[in-house]
């Protein structure tokens, strides 16, 4: 069975349908995993966002010696939450080298005014810079079903 690992998952990566339905595009970087294991390939990742770069990829932008999967995607999608919930803000703002914070295990400071905490609970399980301690996508898109009213409730922020 083949997985694949996006790379680049940031938010102008992420469009949304008439429907606002967010669907994931630009592909350029996308890699296929075989199994559930990390890649071994020492591919240049070229102008991957390192806002948005799991501290596995390791600067300067070539994949990490741990490689990489798609837990690496989780971190980045861990980043996206965090800009939805802060209006669309980088974080921190005008750092050149956020890569080199992630990779100290920095993370961008979460708002509790702008986010809930079973949201801030997602948020701060995608950033574990081990991947092992991250949720499988799928297992994300399991708790977004069971807790709907977090989904429902976001207007309330």
């Amino acid at each position: 069975a083949y997985r694949y690992c996006h790379l680049d998952l940031t938010s102008r990566n992420v469009l949304l349908s008439d429907n606002f339905v967010p669907k994931i595009c630009d592909f350029g970087l996308t890699i296929k995993l075989s199994g559930d294991g990390p890649g071994s390939s020492k591919r240049p990742l070229g102008r991957s966002p390192s806002y948005w770069r799991a501290p596995e990829l390791g600067q300067p932008c070539h994949l990490g010696a741990d490689g990489y999967g798609a837990k690496s995607d989780v971190f980045s999608y861990g980043m996206i939450l965090w800009e939805v919930f802060h209006a669309g803000q980088f974080p921190w703002q005008g750092d050149l080298q956020p890569d080199e914070r992630i990779g100290r295990g920095e993370r961008p400071p979460i708002d509790d005014r702008l986010t809930t905490l079973d949201w801030r609970t997602v948020i701060e399980a995608c950033w574990q810079i081990n991947p092992d301690a991250r949720p499988h996508a799928s297992d994300i898109v399991l708790w977004m079903d069971r807790n709907k009213q977090v989904l429902t409730n976001l207007s309330t922020l």
